[in-house]
């Protein structure tokens, strides 16, 4: 393809590459996976499944969609970070014409990966002679026209936006840039999109206004091979020790030690914290199959979670749309109180997340259930189970209003909190009736003046 920018040309030829990777690598072990000798496939997740004996059916078919779209989101991202950084390095013409060449060309390489999943998903569950209609299984949230498109017109507001037009000339305009390092362990990959995304969108809409774009980073896009120290030390000096904020999230896994911190994501939030930089922490409460939790890496997130609160505030989720709307809103309040102008912020702290007080904090169940029992004549909390549902009940008010399993599980878990917290106490031992203690009392008054 001739007549490319640099930027087109450069990704057209590792386009072509990685689609002969994936045909020849990923897509071909799977015709492996149904004879007696084991076959390792990656899931893009940090992980790989091992499969033999098996036929192309259930759970392994299930398991092929989910990756594939996996390794696209993550593709798409990796693509655009890449995309960002060079945009910088020409002037707005070129600029406008590489997103417009890149758009077609992520495009094409995006229904090519599609067509060849759909089309070896059809070869698989046939039988070598008859092959079954054609179908395509997967959901491509991310990775839509639409969405290409929505990423690109991003970049096209940050980096050729025209600023001022005087006698045909283009100018500019001048912002700082905030370095926003997304740190997480493996098992949330689409979240990290979603932190992109937010970031793209709120760039897009405020950056000329503020004078501040932000600017994602990350380990797998922004780190390059060194040697002479600990990975996770290296990692920290390319690119941690560089950024202005962190916004961390978990779901079911910590991660890998690193020999100084109980895995490199916990280690990039206190070495982070620790240079007096603001940090915003998410925790998934997404279901998920227990077949697919590591039960060691899962405890260690819960003790991780739980020092994590006693240190500040943190922020909980259930789905990802909601991980959006918080984020997009808390990340907001913190830029422009943070880094914005001193006579710009009149709002209140970003909503449970900023990591720079060493007060004790709760999530937002267990405030509200704190709050309400302070009301009560006896500071009572009462947890009980009965054939009609459960009771989590203080003040004359039960805070269970359904018999949702998860809205149960939230409210039994803020009780568990403030315990572990010693702000309430089982005195009779039995788990049914709980009493605010004197430093539960203390701490719900510093929580209503601090609102």
């Amino acid at each position: 393809m001739s007549g490319l920018t640099p930027i087109a040309s450069r990704l057209n030829i590792s386009l072509d590459d990685e689609y002969r990777r994936m045909q020849n690598e990923w897509f071909f072990k799977w015709h492996y996976i149904g004879r007696d000798g084991p076959v390792e496939i990656d899931t893009f997740d940090g992980r790989t499944a091992t499969y033999g004996g098996l036929a192309f059916a259930g759970t392994p078919r299930q398991i092929y969609w989910d990756t594939i779209q996996r390794y696209l989101r993550k593709k798409l991202g990796s693509i655009f970070d890449d995309l960002e950084r060079e945009l910088a390095r020409y002037p707005v013409t070129v600029r406008e014409r590489a997103l417009k060449e890149t758009e077609g060309l992520v495009g094409q390489f995006v229904g090519k990966i599609r067509r060849a999943a759909v089309d070896k998903d059809r070869v698989l569950r046939g039988n070598g002679t008859e092959f079954p209609q054609a179908r395509d299984e997967g959901r491509w949230e991310g990775c839509t026209s639409a969405d290409i498109a929505s990423r690109v017109n991003v970049l096209r507001e940050i980096y050729c936006h025209i600023a001022n037009e005087e006698n045909g000339a283009q100018m500019g305009y001048k912002a700082d840039v905030i370095r926003v390092m997304i740190a997480s362990p493996s098992d949330v990959a689409a979240e990290r999109e979603v932190v992109r995304s937010v970031i793209h969108e709120w760039n897009a809409i405020h950056s000329e206004d503020r004078g501040i774009v932000l600017m994602p980073v990350g380990w797998e896009s922004h780190s390059f091979p060194a040697m002479g120290d600990r990975p996770q030390a290296i990692i920290n000096k390319q690119i941690l020790k560089g950024c202005d904020l962190l916004v961390a999230v978990f779901w079911t896994k910590l991660g890998t030690p690193t020999g100084n911190a109980a895995s490199g994501t916990a280690e990039e939030i206190e070495e982070h914290l620790a240079a007096g930089k603001p940090a915003l922490i998410y925790f998934s409460s997404e279901p998920v199959v227990l077949d697919s939790i590591d039960p060691q890496q899962y405890q260690a997130l819960k003790a991780f979670k739980q020092r994590t609160m006693a240190d500040g505030l943190i922020e909980e989720y259930d789905t990802k749309n909601e991980f959006r709307q918080k984020l997009a809103r808390q990340l907001a309040q913190t830029v422009i109180k943070r880094f914005g102008r001193s006579d710009e912020f009149t709002g209140s702290e970003p909503a449970s997340i900023i990591h720079e007080s060493p007060r004790p904090q709760i999530s937002n169940q267990a405030r509200e259930l704190l709050l309400e029992a302070v009301k009560d004549q006896n500071g009572m909390i009462m947890r009980l189970q009965h054939l009609s549902g459960s009771v989590v009940q203080t003040n004359g008010r039960n805070l269970i209003e359904s018999n949702d399993g998860r809205e149960i599980a939230r409210w039994r878990s803020a009780i568990d909190q403030l315990e572990r917290l010693h702000l309430i106490e089982d005195r009779n031992g039995k788990g049914e009736v709980f009493y605010v203690t004197n430093s539960g009392f203390e701490t719900a008054d510093r929580l209503v003046q601090g609102s």
